[in-house]
């Protein structure tokens, strides 16, 4: 809220808290990344604990469907060169949508450049925490590997879907796996 902004994006974990953190929980955050991706790609699939797939019951009831408007990357949206371009979709979402208010999308652009955008002092983003710089907030090797196989399993499972939605989430992998592979390929140059 309007209230706490000054405690967020504060400071950045010392980097032995990190690497405590991310080895406990590295794992669970990947497969509960991949069960979120799997349930919107899937229109609400789910699998239960013994591995059979099936419909989330909310999915066609309590929520009109489970089928996504559009996908949107939080590194696109952070990108100045194709943020606008994330945020125009997301409004265009929001347009369709009756009873949703949501400003002329001439405003749009000035909107992005000054939250995500902004840079003035006194503006706090992601890039202001304070704290160790983010290259030191890393992933081992065998890490960077694990999340490679990951993604290139994802890539061969929906790669062949003509899915605008899931072509879209392609892309982004396509896009991770250039940045794990470019740091896989930095990481082996120092052994």
């Amino acid at each position: 809220s309007y209230e706490r902004r000054d405690h967020v994006y504060t400071e950045r974990p010392d980097p032995a808290e990190w690497e405590a953190w991310r080895d406990a929980n590295l794992k669970a955050e990947m497969d509960q990344w991949v069960k979120v991706l799997e349930f919107w790609i899937g229109n609400g699939a789910r699998v239960d604990e013994n591995g059979n797939s099936y419909q989330d019951p909310n999915c066609g009831t309590n929520l009109v469907d489970c089928t996504p408007k559009t996908i949107l990357s939080f590194e696109r949206l952070h990108d100045p060169a194709t943020g606008h371009d994330e945020l125009a979709k997301l409004a265009a979402v929001l347009e369709e949508n009756e009873g949703v208010p949501i400003i002329e999308s001439q405003a749009w652009t000035c909107i992005y450049d000054e939250t995500i955008g902004n840079e003035q002092p006194g503006f706090k983003n992601n890039d202001h925490r304070s704290g160790p710089e983010r290259d030191q907030l890393g992933y081992t090797l065998r890490q960077l590997l694990d999340f490679k196989g990951e993604f290139g399993k994802l890539k061969t499972k929906y790669s062949g879907d003509a899915n605008p939605n899931t072509q879209m989430i392609v892309s982004f992998i396509d896009d991770y796996m250039v940045e794990i592979c470019m740091e896989i390929i930095v990481m082996s140059m120092r052994f």
